[in-house]
């Protein structure tokens, strides 16, 4: 095995590795792709490509490679805090949603419950408007009639 080989060997195991560290397929497919190019290329009798290192680099080696430990840290100081103030307001928005939810509950209970009232004290009024018209009606009976109410003393 001649050294490019086993450089592109390490280079593919490499790619493996961060794959595998990422939980990303990216990496090692863009390896496998830049061996497929380079072997279609030798097969049509082209020249090999050759390939920028600092092309190759994401800009987060890029800025890796720039930046000192201590803004490194920071950053990543940073990022934990973005994370952390993320799932803080993800669960206040859960207790809102929680907390309207309730609500709505109750309200709609209590709205339930008012309905009822309604049904019932709307029969009541039903109900004592009847009484108070028949006691009406009783009275203008009882004033119509003439002698209603008052006995003969002649004998």
């Amino acid at each position: 095995m001649d050294a490019q080989t086993a450089q592109e060997e390490c280079k593919l195991f490499l790619a493996a590795l961060e794959s595998y560290k990422t939980g990303k397929m990216t990496p090692l497919l863009k390896e496998e792709l830049k061996y497929q190019i380079q072997s279609r290329r030798l097969s049509e009798g082209r020249n090999e490509l050759t390939l920028d290192l600092q092309a190759d680099m994401t800009i987060h080696d890029q800025l890796e490679h720039q930046l000192r430990p201590e803004e490194i840290e920071r950053i990543e100081t940073r990022k934990e805090q973005n994370r952390n103030a993320a799932q803080k307001l993800r669960m206040k928005r859960k207790l809102e949603k929680d907390l309207v939810l309730k609500e709505y509950v109750e309200l709609k209970k209590r709205n339930s419950v008012l309905r009822e009232e309604i049904k019932r004290l709307s029969s009541e009024k039903e109900m004592m408007t009847m009484i108070m018209k028949n006691m009406c009606q009783e009275q203008i009976v009882h004033v119509t009639e003439p002698n209603a109410g008052q006995t003969s003393t002649k004998k």
